[in-house]
């Protein structure tokens, strides 16, 4: 797995880099020092997962620019680090992975690689096939959620933006094929949970800031079924 470690703090990124190496020799990891650094990378490169310390020197929270990573990344897990629990509670409007404590220590850096590792493999790829004159290939962990309309079924990526359209094709004729991460929350709508940055009362707030409405009759089965998903993941 390939990690981005930003911490303004030097010594604490070093740290944790070589407990990651202790712990999975196979995993890379880069360390950025400061926003822009930290932007250009994720940018550029793919990382499985992104620790976060919360308390900056750069003017940004780690919780504002963990905003920033689910524009830029939305499948990126992200790991907050810190000294201070008082964060607990605000850190999950950006849905994290995991938190890791400040100073860090071998049992806990291993404790989250585990939790990044078992969401990994819960994750492998699934797909279905649809398209009656040129069948389509989609790959549903790289779809953010399933919208009907006027007798014509969307799928939108992982940017939110509309990858495929097929004609005269329902949600309840797919939701059977659909992995245990997506919700179907509205009549119209299908959601990929990886995908939720938070959930308020008949809507989710995608992590691209986009709304997703949540028919009144879904609501209960649909917060259930999120707060079971999170629980899973942290």
């Amino acid at each position: 797995m390939k990690f981005l470690i930003y911490d303004d703090n030097p010594k604490h990124s070093t740290e944790l880099k070589e407990l990651i190496l202790q712990q999975s020799e196979r995993a890379e990891t880069d360390i950025a020092s400061n926003a822009d650094e930290a932007r250009d990378m994720l940018m550029n490169t793919h990382y499985d997962a992104a620790f976060i310390d919360i308390e900056l020197d750069s003017g940004i929270s780690g919780i504002d620019f963990a905003e920033e990573i689910r524009q830029l990344r939305a499948i990126t897990a992200l790991i907050y680090i810190t000294a201070h629990i008082q964060y607990a509670e605000e850190i999950f409007i950006t849905s994290p992975d995991a938190l890791l404590l400040k100073p860090f220590s071998a049992e806990s850096v291993k404790r989250v690689l585990d939790i990044l590792s078992r969401k990994k493999q819960n994750s492998a790829p699934a797909a279905i096939v649809l398209g009656r004159r040129k069948p389509e290939r989609i790959e549903l962990d790289r779809i953010s959620y399933v919208e009907t309309r006027a007798r014509y079924l969307y799928f939108y990526d992982q940017s939110f933006t509309q990858a495929y359209c097929f004609f005269d094709i329902k949600i309840n004729q797919i939701k059977s094929k659909l992995p245990d991460y997506y919700v179907w929350c509205h009549k119209s709508f299908c959601v990929n949970m990886n995908y939720v940055g938070r959930l308020e009362r008949f809507r989710f707030i995608m992590k691209n800031g986009c709304e997703i409405p949540i028919s009144q009759n879904r609501y209960i089965d649909t917060k259930n079924r999120f707060l079971h998903f999170l629980e899973d993941g942290i």
